[in-house]
């Protein structure tokens, strides 16, 4: 089955399933999940179009998944479901929303698919949805990796507070070589070294944190850092030097920012350059051209990087 193929495949299993029910009872599902046009609806909104309450759209939307989850799934559903689950197995039992819809459809998700996607998961008792919270993005996890979302949790705040105390961005590897060092414990070393996928699991782990962050140089570090998500033209100017590893005049240097690290403000090459001019760590080139203090091109500690 190719990867490439499956937003159509998965369409195909959602039109198979909705057959089998009659056609109010199909709409409702379809407004509530997004199904056919990727916009969720509310229970009141469908009920009050429909001229019934929002709880007998919630008992009809409740009774048609019931059904659905008792019937013999067709076969179309049957061999997705199989290789979602398989797909999630491979990476642990336990992986972020994002991640796995990137895993199975690619880079490019539309909002129609990414609903299809939720609904299909949620009618199997196999794989289970968890909600973001303040501190962990919203995944899918299967039947008894319970243990593991909730260890994600307290592994996260470690990370967390790990970042914050030593003020270094890092590679997977150095994570890695923290984790089994012990010195965010043995429980956690433990956690990761006793799994068969163990670095990797490290990697879902941090991909599922809205803590932790990974920049254009696959650096992890706090998301509130100006060289993991760059929020001021400064920052995103530092990056671009350190990404480019070159001496760059200041339009081209916009040019650059604009491309690979747009933001909701488009970097104008005036600004860029009444910036760079004042900050000490870039250093007159030539007419228009500068180039960053060369140990900020390989350095981990923010307070020089983030000034």
């Amino acid at each position: 089955m190719q990867e490439s193929d499956n937003a159509s495949r998965l369409k195909v299993a959602i039109g198979t399933l909705l057959r089998k029910l009659p056609n109010r009872t199909k709409y409702i599902l379809s407004e509530k999940y997004g199904l056919k046009n990727g916009s969720l609806r509310t229970l009141e909104s469908i009920g009050k179009e429909l001229g019934v309450s929002r709880e007998r759209i919630r008992q009809i939307e409740s009774a048609a998944r019931d059904f659905l989850c008792k019937e013999n799934l067709p076969k179309v559903v049957f061999v997705l479901l199989n290789f979602f689950y398989e797909k999630l197995s491979s990476r642990g039992g336990l992986i972020g929303v994002s991640e796995f819809e990137k895993m199975i459809f690619g880079d490019t998700v539309s909002d129609q698919t990414r609903c299809q996607l939720r609904f299909l998961l949620l009618l199997t008792k196999e794989v289970h949805y968890w909600k973001a919270t303040g501190e962990i993005n919203d995944g899918w996890y299967i039947e008894g990796k319970e243990g593991d979302f909730l260890k994600m949790k307290e592994i996260n705040l470690k990370l967390t507070e790990y970042f914050r105390k030593t003020k270094k961005i890092m590679k997977l590897d150095d994570i890695w070589q923290v984790v089994i060092s012990g010195k965010l414990g043995t429980d956690v070393k433990k956690f990761f070294i006793d799994s068969e996928q163990g670095r990797d699991r490290l990697g879902i782990f941090l991909n599922i944190s809205k803590t932790i962050e990974k920049n254009i140089l696959d650096e992890w570090g706090l998301r509130e850092w100006g060289v993991i998500l760059q929020k001021h033209a400064k920052d995103k100017a530092v990056m671009a030097f350190r990404k480019c590893r070159r001496p760059l005049h200041f339009r081209e240097l916009a040019e650059y920012i604009n491309k690979e690290l747009p933001g909701k403000k488009k970097a104008l090459p005036q600004t860029l350059h009444n910036i760079i001019i004042k900050d000490k760590r870039f250093y007159f080139v030539r007419a228009g051209v500068y180039v960053l203090d060369e140990k900020l091109f390989n350095s981990d500690d923010i307070t020089e990087l983030c000034l």
